[in-house]
């Protein structure tokens, strides 16, 4: 069923980017007012981890540029293994990205780790539950397990409105996200 769903998200994702070409620069505004408001507690300075947006995903730059600005180390997602969780390396506005995995983009081997409470996270699909319909590799499943493991951790969905679907199916191994931000609202997650 998630494979089925899979190629319809990607025509809606296609077609809601081409129709909100400043969806980034309004979730910038939407998730830096969250923080501001104290709706996602993240520490000042804390690190945060985002992604170099691929083809037609929202684009999370706007946002990045800014926390970045604000003290916060940012991390780009590193495909380590096939089954591996994600590593995250430190980037800067300017900074060279290798090709990657995937059609992806990292920073080089030899920039730092940095270990995100924060994680802005790419997907095809979702729901009000906070389930995500990712690309299926559960990279961002295994990450957000292994990290909150250790500590506490926020999960953030960025996405077009378009890409909301009445209900993701979910396993039980698919982490939900804490919220959901898109350049109309702001869905912030309950737990049951």
């Amino acid at each position: 069923m998630k494979s089925d769903l899979r190629g319809a998200s990607k025509a809606t994702r296609a077609a809601a980017a081409r129709a909100r070409p400043d969806a980034g620069a309004l979730v910038r505004d939407r998730v830096l007012g969250l923080l501001e408001q104290g709706l996602l507690e993240v520490a000042p300075e804390a690190p945060v981890s985002g992604y170099w947006a691929k083809g037609d995903e929202l684009d999370p730059l706007p946002l990045l540029e800014r926390l970045a600005g604000q003290g916060h180390p940012v991390g780009l997602p590193v495909v380590v293994a096939p089954a591996a969780p994600l590593a995250f390396r430190r980037w800067r506005l300017g900074d060279a990205l290798l090709p990657a995995a995937f059609g992806l983009r990292e920073p080089p081997p030899e920039s730092p780790e940095v270990t995100p409470e924060l994680l802005l996270v790419p997907l095809l699909a979702f729901d009000r539950r906070g389930a995500r319909l990712g690309y299926g590799g559960g990279f961002y499943d295994r990450t957000l397990a292994g990290l909150s493991a250790r500590r506490p951790v926020l999960a953030v969905g960025l996405a077009y409105a378009a890409q909301e679907l009445d209900e993701v199916p979910a396993g039980h191994s698919d982490w939900r996200l804490d919220a959901i931000v898109s350049e109309e609202e702001t869905i912030l997650v309950k737990d049951d």
